[in-house]
């Protein structure tokens, strides 16, 4: 039996559907955090509540039969402290548990390491990551900061993880170019550095441009707000907030009537995006410092850094986004992210 311990996110849903259609879905066991939103309600899947998070003993004592029963056990992010806790004083099934990075559990005491909890926290958080059975992302960088960092023991098994991160053919309609479309991050968090990428966009704010900012995702409504205040004070009626969410088909929609994308974090995030809108054809510019670019550059994909480059209206040449999109649906194909977890599973 498979353990799949995970919270309810905008991803896990469509992940158990990948597992149902194209693995025995009878040999994995879903245990969830949070609620049932958005998840199938089918008999066929094993799938059950995680125990309340706030009381660590209840915690511990619930959680424990499924992981005594578990052969191999996937840790969907590494963000609930109560597992970290948890696995650190039962060590005997870190040697079952694979853990799937998402980014901000690798790096969260580097922007979190003045806060004392984080400092205790920390103490904790090394101990287990270092004896995970392995490690899964699409990233070597993340990997290899997880080595230098925690000094793993686990192996590494490259794999895209969730279908959000694949491409397909898509069909849209080739729009007509009356303005060049920017967008602008992906999310309302902080860590999309808004603001600084609109001081760069100020030099191009007098040309025919509209500047799409999707600001559905976080919860912070101060900095939201920030965002939106500073956007249309520099580009006036050009700047489009996105602030409901958008069904997955909507949201490709948008993305294929985008012209420049611009993804200023400063760790790995956005990589559903970041895939889709250079298969789709279009120019991306992302930091270089980060573990995404190196990923990408390995491959050869043509994008563009932006803390280190001139920023440029010029959009990509024809065999530029041929050969992006032929590079794209060789490496992040949905045959690729079976063959991938297979290769997981039967480890």
């Amino acid at each position: 039996m498979i353990l799949h311990f995970a919270n309810n996110n905008s991803f896990i849903g469509a992940y158990i559907e990948f597992i149902r259609n194209n693995f025995d879905i009878k040999n994995h066991l879903f245990l969830i955090n949070g609620n049932r939103e958005g998840l199938q309600e089918d008999e066929t899947i094993n799938l059950f509540l995680a125990p309340s998070i706030g009381k660590f003993r209840k915690f511990r004592k619930e959680i424990k039969p499924y992981f005594e029963v578990a052969d191999k056990v996937i840790l969907h992010g590494l963000f609930i402290p109560n597992i970290v806790f948890f696995l650190f004083f039962n060590r005997k099934f870190l040697k079952k548990c694979y853990w799937v990075i998402y980014g901000g559990d690798l790096y969260y005491y580097k922007y979190n390491s003045n806060r004392l909890w984080s400092k205790f926290y920390e103490i904790f958080r090394k101990k287990v990551i270092k004896n995970m059975q392995g490690l899964i992302t699409h990233l070597n960088g993340d990997y290899l900061y997880a080595k230098k960092t925690y000094n793993v023991k686990g192996n590494y098994f490259y794999c895209l993880i969730y279908l959000s991160n694949v491409f397909g053919n898509y069909n849209f309609e080739k729009r007509v170019n009356k303005e060049i479309k920017i967008q602008v991050g992906n999310s309302a968090d902080f860590s999309n550095n808004h603001l600084e990428i609109f001081e760069k966009l100020r030099n191009v704010k007098d040309n025919n441009i509209k500047i799409v900012c999707p600001l559905s995702y976080g919860e912070n409504n101060k900095y939201t707000k920030k965002v939106i205040e500073k956007g249309k004070h520099i580009f006036g009626k050009k700047f489009i907030p996105i602030l409901e969410y958008l069904p997955f088909k909507e949201y490709l929609k948008l993305l294929s009537e985008i012209d420049i994308a611009i993804f200023n974090h400063d760790r790995q995030q956005a990589m559903g995006n970041i895939i889709t809108l250079i298969g789709l054809g279009k120019k991306v510019y992302l930091r270089d410092d980060i573990s995404t670019w190196n990923s990408l550059n390995e491959i050869n994909l043509k994008v563009f850094s932006f803390n280190n480059s001139d920023f440029s209206l010029e959009l990509l040449r024809k065999e530029e986004i041929i050969e992006n999109n032929l590079i794209i649906n060789r490496n992040y194909s949905e045959s690729k992210l079976i063959e991938q977890w297979q290769k997981i599973f039967n480890n």
